[in-house]
């Protein structure tokens, strides 16, 4: 689904909100959370300058989202320290 979702024209910025979205619609599970962490070109080319400059964007629905303790067990699985 990831490529599926990379390969159509867009802003490639708003694959956290679609995928977490369409996942849910397909699968229909309990709660969904999406971590995207990208190299964001633009930010190269662009005038920035800014080789190796990443973001990290997620999106959390259902369960995840509306419940804490769900949400830090997530979290402290994909965090980076």
């Amino acid at each position: 689904m990831v490529h599926g979702f990379a390969r159509r024209y867009s802003l490639k910025r708003s694959l956290p909100l679609r995928l977490p979205k369409r996942s849910k619609e397909i699968l229909e599970p309990h709660g969904v959370e999406v971590v995207v962490e990208a190299e964001h070109s633009c930010m190269t080319l662009c005038g920035m300058n800014t080789l190796g400059f990443t973001l990290t964007t997620s999106r959390l629905l259902g369960v995840i989202r509306d419940d804490a303790r769900s949400r830090e067990e997530f979290l402290g699985m994909v965090r980076r320290d």
